[in-house]
């Protein structure tokens, strides 16, 4: 847990450390960046509140990669690298801006009065963007952002005055836009690309599915300014062809220190309840 002083050239910076296996692997309370760090199986990756900053850091394999809140909420969360986890980012009065987040069973959870600009969000197999709880009438927002889902929702609303606009949205298969029947008081859509294939729906309101953006229009008023179209995206799956991060193709290839040609030198203690597999050990400074 860090703080540092108030004046933001004055801020502590952590930056550059690999953190693993811990409850929560860096957290920054106030006055806090933390960049450029990678972060892997802990319950929460990397924490920031109180208008401290995540920025540029890697985050996977966690329960909570990047946790944009605490007591104290208001996390900034920028450009960071985000797969893997059970929720990949998510926070209270957070800002989420200009992530790449994927692979994760949800994306992005703004869990109230955040804004979610700028993000590429992709692969997550639940939901890609989740907006929770509650927010102020026409401020906050998901905007911006780039979205693919390949079933599940690509952005589920469970807030009243939630706003999403200006969106790329892609959802094969599955729902692009998923509302609440109990979060509809002051929901705006509008200026929105969606693209639907294998079937999925442009919309979920009122307890009803909507197949595309004709009837969604004209029966609701939502996305009168939206187009459904290909976004025409150069190579979704990439260089290896493996949309977003596939465990079996990507896993870490792990040296063990049993392994034939490893020798240790000096006092070295085993832990079994640390470490990759239960194969942790340390040794104490000068040994």
């Amino acid at each position: 847990s860090i703080s540092g002083a108030a004046t933001r050239a004055d801020w502590t910076v952590v930056e550059g450390n690999r953190v693993f296996d811990n409850a929560n692997g860096i957290y920054g309370l106030s006055n806090v960046e933390g960049s450029e760090n990678e972060a892997w199986g802990n319950g929460i990756g990397i924490q920031v509140e109180n208008l401290a900053e995540a920025l540029r850091n890697e985050s996977w394999g966690n329960t909570t990669g990047v946790y944009l809140g605490g007591s104290s909420a208001n996390g900034v969360g920028r450009e960071n690298r985000v797969w893997g986890n059970s929720v990949g980012m998510s926070g209270y009065n957070a800002l989420f801006e200009g992530n790449r987040v994927y692979g994760n069973t949800v994306g992005i959870r703004d869990d109230g009065y955040g804004r979610v600009f700028n993000n590429l969000v992709y692969d997550n197999t639940s939901v890609g963007i989740h907006v929770d709880y509650a927010h102020n009438v026409g401020a906050d927002g998901v905007v911006n952002n780039t979205v693919h889902q390949v079933g599940g929702r690509a952005i589920q609303v469970t807030s009243a005055n939630a706003v999403v606009r200006n969106n790329v949205v892609w959802s094969e298969g599955g729902t692009a836009l998923w509302v609440d029947s109990a979060s509809q008081s002051g929901f705006v859509s509008d200026y929105n690309l969606f693209h639907l294939t294998g079937g999925a729906d442009l919309s979920f309101w009122e307890d009803r599915a909507f197949a595309n953006r004709t009837d969604w229009y004209y029966e609701t008023g939502f996305d009168a300014h939206s187009t459904s179209a290909d976004p025409q995206f150069v190579d979704v799956a990439g260089a290896d062809g493996v949309n977003g991060w596939n465990p079996a193709v990507a896993s870490a290839q792990v040296m063990d220190d049993e392994g034939a040609g490893h020798a240790f030198v000096g006092t070295w203690t085993e832990n079994t309840t640390k470490g990759y597999e239960g194969d942790f050990r340390s040794s104490a400074a000068g040994t």
